[in-house]
C-alpha cells in the first residue's frame, strides 16, 4: 500500500458506543474462510496498530477467545457488533471490520456497501449474529450450571437445543452470505 492510497475512515458498532478510526486502502479488503469469520461474515481490513485508533467505547467492549487464544475477537457488549479484532494470523495488527466503516465512506472495489440489496443481506446476517452472541452468553451460564449435578441434565438439554437452533439457521447464513457475494460481483461488473 502506498502512503497516497491510504485514507482515514471512521466506523463503529451498531449502537454507536464503539467508534474507531482507521487509515487504510479499502481495496485491500479480503474475506477469511475460518470458522468464526465465516459465521460472522467478516470483511477483513488488516492494518498496523499505528493505523488504527479506538476513538470511543473501550469500556463497551468484551472479548471472545477460542482455540489458541491468540485472536481477540472484540465486540460491543451492548449491540453485539464486531467492529474490529486482533487476528490470530497477525496478532501485531488490527483487523477493522470493513462492513463496520461508516456507510458514507464504504465504496471499495466499485461496490457501495450501502446499496439496498447488500444492506438487506447484511442486516439479516447482523440480526442472526446478535442472536447467537446472546445464545453464547446463555450457553456459558449453562456450562456453569452443568457443574451442579442437580442442574446438569437440564443444562445439557438447553445447550443441545441452542446448538440445534444454530444448525437449523446455518443454511440461511450460508445462503445470505452467497447472495451478498453474488450481488457484489454483479454490481462490480
Amino acid at each position: 500500500m502506498t502512503a497516497s492510497a491510504a485514507r482515514a475512515y471512521e466506523g463503529g458498532c451498531h449502537c454507536g458506543r464503539v467508534r474507531f478510526r482507521v487509515s487504510a486502502e479499502l481495496r485491500r479488503v479480503s474475506e477469511c474462510n475460518c470458522s468464526i469469520c465465516a459465521k460472522k461474515g467478516i470483511l477483513h481490513l488488516i492494518v498496523s496498530r499505528d493505523a488504527f485508533e479506538l476513538i470511543a467505547g473501550a469500556d463497551a467492549l468484551t472479548t471472545y477467545r477460542f482455540n489458541t487464544g491468540v485472536a481477540r475477537h472484540q465486540f460491543c457488549r451492548y449491540c453485539g457488533i464486531h467492529a474490529f479484532y486482533v487476528p490470530r494470523s497477525d496478532p501485531d495488527k488490527i483487523d477493522a471490520q470493513a462492513a463496520a466503516i461508516d456507510r458514507a465512506a464504504t465504496a471499495f472495489n466499485g461496490i457501495d456497501l450501502a446499496d439496498a440489496k447488500v444492506k438487506a443481506v447484511r442486516d439479516d446476517l447482523a440480526a442472526v449474529i446478535v442472536k447467537h452472541v446472546a445464545n453464547l452468553k446463555v450457553m456459558a451460564s449453562l456450562v456453569r450450571d452443568a457443574r451442579d449435578p442437580s442442574k446438569a441434565e437440564a443444562a445439557a438439554a438447553k445447550i443441545t437445543a441452542i446448538g440445534a437452533d444454530f444448525e437449523a439457521e446455518k443454511p440461511t447464513l450460508v445462503a445470505a452470505k452467497q447472495a451478498m457475494v453474488t450481488e457484489c460481483n454483479a454490481t462490480s461488473k
